[in-house]
């Protein structure tokens, strides 16, 4: 059996997760604030969207994936969108919205709607659009794979 090599980790730069309380909310552990990317970290994604008031910030900015969080306002969307060279996921931490996919971007055969806790996957190459279509903001966080903005990007509102 042929050994694997793993490269070396350096342990100092690992950023330890706070203990969370016990109960069923992930808030409270402390969010972060900047793109820890290329670096062993782990965090609350719940708190750190729930934090976030930004249309999209990038948390964690790597070669092969980048995962960000998102507050989008009640009644408005992300606009249609459709990447082409990367695969994206997308999860609902907090609200409510509804997805649309498709091939052509005014004929989206595929919707669905998404509460706390559910998630979309997105391929290459498809349209797509989130709506919030709940009372508060809806919070998301979104990975893709591979990164599809710059590392520390910070957008306050939808570009």
């Amino acid at each position: 059996m042929k050994k694997l090599k793993l490269p070396k980790i350096d342990l100092k730069n690992i950023i330890p997760m706070p203990k969370m309380k016990s109960g069923a909310s992930c808030r409270g552990t402390g969010g972060i604030s900047e793109d820890m990317g290329n670096k062993p970290y782990a965090f609350s994604i719940c708190d750190a969207a729930y934090r976030n008031n930004d249309y999209r910030r990038a948390l964690w900015t790597g070669k092969s994936l980048q995962l960000t969080v998102m507050a989008i306002p009640s009644g408005e969307d992300t606009g249609v969108e459709m990447h082409g060279g990367f695969d994206q996921l997308i999860r609902v931490e907090e609200g409510s919205a509804i997805i649309e996919m498709g091939r052509m971007p005014g004929a989206m055969s595929y919707k669905e709607k998404l509460a706390p806790c559910s998630c979309a996957i997105i391929p290459a190459g498809v349209y797509h659009i989130v709506r919030n279509v709940g009372g508060g903001v809806l919070r998301l966080s979104s990975v893709y794979a591979p990164p599809a903005h710059k590392w520390g990007t910070v957008d306050k509102t939808n570009p």
